[in-house]
């Protein structure tokens, strides 16, 4: 049983104040985390929101740089700031003494940087060296976005372009900041020994005088489904396979959350034992769920022999259709062991269940009840999955390959194999049958 509550409050600048008590731990996890991120930017300006996060560690009004990065260093924890499609959020790790300090200092640095010329040229430099760009992942990852999101603002890379980049200027910074950086936009969450009284009262004084100012826009995003294969003479292919369920029901939700699990999620998945494990046709096979900007999407990565691909491809989408129709009780029970393994274990991640907190209200505009949610996945049952899986195979993939020409499958055909209307006998049944 998962027996821990979360607490929320809105201040009257509207700042969202939310804690979870951890009374056995010896270190506290803080973010603020704020509601701009990529897609806030427009086109022209893609890496405003990224080069503003790094900005703000250059100093702010009452702490100029040397003094903003020795109060860090004070605080003997961890301070770091990452940005997200529909967020940027700033964290810390420390003990519970310096909590106070702690959240002063996000609420200094958020709320009064100094955005000087010299250490904006500087961080733009910094931007364009962290920026993998021909890194084989990112590609990927960039080909799916703008696959799926095509001439749209998820479809543009969160570090941006480094024409974009290069282009941005201190007005623009100050005017993003102007305009997102306020309290109906901020979310303070807290994990640790300490009540929720305290953390409110902490969050206030800190930041105080924020102008409550008006609440991100979300832009409208359609999931396209669409696909693109990128042609290589390297001797590993890829494949990554994306299906859309955002306009699922919640428990629906929770259902491809397992059935990810069961399909590519660990060593024992379906996709690990049949492609690896039986026929050693894949190096790597994994099944995610990610949420950005409030779009839910099950992501499923194969890489192995390019003299293989195609068998690969048909036998992944063999295996991900049957999952969605034949799953055993047997499965499910080892599914919901995983969970509730996972679920305790994660009590003593503070930093995880801080960025649990700030999830939810990116992308449901709530926290939700982690009692309620864990007895919400126990009580799933296999024909809930199924129907569910079924529902969101029935929508348009999102296919990216990498591989030769002469060895990549027709997408058509790779298309036709993973629609649930389809019926087909394939590699799967044949070696069922055999056995």
């Amino acid at each position: 049983m998962i027996d821990t509550v979360r607490h929320s409050t809105t201040l009257e600048n509207g700042i969202t104040v939310l804690s979870e008590e951890a009374l056995y731990a010896h270190r506290t996890a803080v973010a603020v985390s704020v509601m701009a991120g990529g897609i806030h930017e427009p086109t022209e300006k893609a890496g405003l929101a990224h080069l503003l996060e790094h900005v703000l560690f250059r100093g702010t009004a009452t702490r100029p740089g040397p003094s903003l990065r020795e109060a860090i260093e004070d605080l003997g924890g961890f301070i770091n700031g990452q940005t997200f499609q529909d967020r940027t959020t700033y964290t810390g790790t420390v003990i519970l003494e310096n909590l106070t300090d702690t959240v002063a200092l996000l609420a200094d640095m958020v709320m009064n940087p100094t955005l000087d010329d010299d250490d904006i040229e500087l961080e733009k430099q910094i931007v364009e060296d962290e920026n993998c760009r021909g890194c084989f992942g990112c590609s990927m990852n960039e080909s799916f976005f703008e696959a799926a999101y095509p001439d749209q603002r998820m479809s543009q890379p969160v570090i941006g372009y480094e024409d974009t980049v290069k282009a941005l200027t201190r007005e623009d910074l100050a005017a993003f900041h102007e305009t997102y950086y306020t309290g109906g936009n901020i979310t303070v969450a807290v994990c640790g020994n300490v009540s929720h009284d305290k953390v409110v009262e902490m969050v206030r004084e800190a930041f105080a005088g924020v102008p409550e100012g008006k609440k991100s826009v979300w832009p409208a995003l359609e999931y396209d489904g669409g696909d693109l294969q990128m042609t290589t003479s390297s001797s590993e292919s890829d494949v990554w396979i994306g299906f859309d369920f955002t306009d699922l029901s919640n428990d629906e939700k929770r259902c491809i959350a397992m059935f990810a699990d069961i399909l590519g999620g660990h060593a024992q998945s379906r996709l690990m034992q049949e492609l690896r494990e039986k026929r050693g046709l894949v190096y790597n096979v994994s099944a995610e769920i990610d949420i950005y900007a409030r779009r839910d999407v099950l992501r499923i990565f194969l890489q192995g022999p390019s003299a293989k691909f195609g068998e690969i491809c048909d036998l992944a989408a063999e295996v991900i259709l049957d999952s969605a129709t034949n799953l055993s009780e047997a499965e499910l029970t080892k599914a919901m062991r995983r969970h509730h393994i996972g679920e305790i274990m994660s009590l003593d991640g503070l930093e995880g269940r801080v960025e649990d907190m700030v999830t939810d209200v990116s992308d449901l505009g709530w926290i939700t009840d982690p009692a309620e949610r864990y007895q919400g996945y126990l009580a799933l049952t296999v024909k809930q999955i199924t129907t569910a899986a079924t529902k969101m195979l029935s929508k348009q993939p999102t296919i990216i390959m990498s591989a030769p020409v002469r060895n990549a499958p027709k997408l058509g055909k790779l298309r036709q194999k993973l629609d649930p209307t389809q019926k087909s006998g394939g590699f799967l049944q044949m070696f069922k049958r055999a056995g």
